[in-house]
């Protein structure tokens, strides 16, 4: 039997067992926190102690032993515009207001810098009433990020600054200068290549003593400076590295790290974009995209600025003739189809300002709604040098068409082609050929029914030959019958029928002679109730006639020959709208106009009018 001296109770057993168990969990614990690059924190809300892990420290550049524990210089070392936000999310956390937090906020390193940080925290045990009494969270380094953000906006803002520059103006100062302190770089510059090629000029500069400046201002054709920038690939490296001749000047300077960005527009250098710092060792690989980026949009900037400035001289040249031409001239590269110059003429036939006219594709001007293809068939034509004339449509910029008649001719300018064109404005033209064409369809018109004139004048005549015998003999049985005699009835309806045949023979007798109007005042519904028989006898059996007029008098001051004539040509047009038949139907009233809009023809004033509507149904 063993004594309970020599072997330990069960009790001592299980608190040895839990005694090694919390050391390897605390173990485990320790080396997750110093395993992993967040920084975790354990606050003690009840006596403001915290504990932090080794990243944390580590994060802003401390040793742990450096950080006291407190809260106390947690708040320190945030930003001064971030303290109130972040107090205020933990105290939400605090008072239970919300389960857990996250927010951003700068905290100052060891060495003075700030660093953006993502917080995060929740509460892990609160008393009866919520409050909480410890919390726990994490801070993530998240400046990279940050700075991304803010090189990806610098971007768009140099992007649009650089869009509406048309010389070297104070805003390439502002641009340098946010690039410098986007990259943490003190210094720099930005050359162009002048236009020999044989040397490149210094137009801007930021955080150069004066005196260096002047030293740099300039590289000549011979300098190894401007092979090193023509050689047209970045180059990152210290100043002392660089291959290029050094004075005593650079060396007061005091420069270390150094990029050397070549400006490139169309494939061809015509720049470059210095970076340089008295500082930093080198140039952070972050941020070498973007001054790479930032070199394309410079390239791309001054290469319109030097496209535009070329074309400018050569505008002078022949701005005597160019500008005030009265026909719209527009000078178009071939390689991008963009517009590089117009003259007023062009501006005021398209309604656009001529420095928006520029760089715009001049295929857009040109109307293509009535043939898909017709713009790359006109693109075609005038690149053909046997092609002098395309007539087309331009579209304005109130989306109205002007006909115009253009002719181009290509030009070499500087090894780039040019079309030199020239649209002159045919609407007149066409104009006057329109009126050409409606005044010989009008004596067509007129030749015509100075035809139909003479054949109606010859019927005429013929038919008053047959209608003079039965007049005649129509009125000798009338007079030889008796008024108790049967036939005394018919015999009076012959001579009233051939006396109406008569009616319409004379009305055609004097259309054919074409009558000069003779205007008389008479009343239009009277005029209208006598003449209807005559209409009705005009009109195919399939076609009713209804006429509404007026009970009370309308007098009008009109000839009542051309009414009548008017009247014919009507029911002669509803026969041609009516082939299956309908009711023709004619209106006579008063109206009484307040309003010129409102009165249904042209070149009349307000007042009261005689209004006769003739109507035949609606087709299907």
């Amino acid at each position: 039997m063993t004594s309970s001296r020599e072997a330990p109770s069960c009790r001592e057993t299980e608190i040895h067992t839990l005694h090694a168990a919390l050391l390897e969990s605390e173990t485990r614990y320790r080396l997750v926190m110093e395993a992993i690059s967040d920084g975790i924190w354990d606050w003690d809300v009840r006596t403001d102690r915290v504990h932090y892990s080794p990243a944390y420290t580590r994060m802003l550049g401390f040793e742990p032993e450096e950080f006291c524990g407190n809260l106390a210089e947690w708040l320190d070392r945030i930003h001064p515009e971030d303290r109130e936000k972040a107090l205020r999310e933990n105290r939400r956390c605090i008072d239970n207001e919300v389960s857990r937090f996250s927010l951003e906020f700068r905290m100052r390193t060891k060495s003075g810098e700030w660093k953006w940080i993502l917080g995060r925290g929740m509460a892990v045990t609160r008393d009866a009433s919520g409050k909480a009494l410890r919390m726990i969270g994490t801070h993530t380094d998240i400046t990279p990020i940050k700075e991304g953000e803010r090189r990806e906006a610098l971007q768009k803002w140099i992007a649009a600054l650089l869009s509406t520059m048309t010389r070297l103006d104070e805003r390439l100062q502002l641009i340098l200068a946010g690039i410098l302190e986007t990259v943490h770089t003190e210094c720099g510059g930005i050359y162009l290549l002048e236009e020999d090629k044989r040397g490149l000029r210094l137009v801007q500069h930021h955080g150069l003593s004066e005196a260096f400046a002047q030293v740099v201002r300039t590289y000549d054709a011979h300098s190894p400076n401007l092979r090193l920038v023509m050689a047209g690939n970045p180059l990152y490296t210290s100043y002392d590295a660089l291959p290029v001749d050094k004075t005593e000047e650079d060396k007061r300077e005091g420069l270390k790290a150094r990029a050397v960005i070549p400006i490139h527009h169309e494939g061809r250098v015509v720049g470059c974009l210095n970076v340089a710092s008295r500082s930093l060792p080198a140039v952070p690989e972050g941020v070498r995209t973007f001054l790479e980026t930032v070199g394309v949009l410079l390239g791309n900037a001054f290469g319109g600025i030097q496209a535009r400035q070329a074309l400018e001289e050569s505008t002078r040249q022949y701005a005597v003739l160019f500008d005030p031409a009265s026909d719209a001239l527009l000078v178009v590269r071939v390689s991008d189809r963009r517009i590089v110059d117009v003259n007023r003429a062009a501006s005021t036939l398209l309604g656009d300002a001529q420095g928006e006219l520029l760089g715009a594709v001049w295929d857009a001007v040109i109307d293509a709604s009535k043939e898909k293809d017709f713009v790359d068939r006109c693109r075609e034509q005038l690149l053909e040098r046997d092609v002098r004339l395309v007539e087309a449509y331009l579209r304005t910029r109130s989306g109205n068409t002007v006909p115009v008649e253009i002719s181009a001719r290509p030009l070499e300018v500087k090894g780039e082609t040019l079309l030199f064109m020239l649209a002159r404005n045919i609407s007149e033209r066409l104009r006057a050929q329109e009126e050409k064409e409606r005044l010989q369809e009008r004596l067509r018109h007129l030749q015509k029914m100075e035809s139909i004139g003479r054949l109606a004048g010859g019927l005429a005549h013929d038919f008053n030959n047959l209608l003079s015998p039965i007049l005649g003999y129509a009125d000798m049985l009338s007079r030889c019958l008796t008024h108790s005699s049967p036939l005394k009835k018919q015999a009076d309806a012959i001579g009233t029928a051939a006396l109406k045949a008569k009616d319409l023979v004379d009305q055609l007798l004097a259309f054919s002679r074409g009558h000069e109007a003779a205007f008389h005042i008479f009343d239009l519904p009277d005029k209208i109730r006598k003449f209807q028989d005559t209409l009705a006898a005009t009109l195919p059996l399939h076609i009713d006639f209804r006429l509404t007029l007026p009970s009370k008098p309308l007098w009008i001051k009109a000839d009542p020959g051309q009414i009548e004539r008017l009247l014919l040509n009507l029911t002669a047009n509803a026969q041609e709208a009516m082939p299956d038949g309908g009711t023709l139907s004619i209106l006579v009233e008063q109206r009484t106009f307040l309003h010129e809009n409102d009165i249904p023809a042209a070149d009349l004033k307000p007042g009261t009018y005689a209004v006769m509507t003739v109507a035949t149904p609606a087709r299907a």
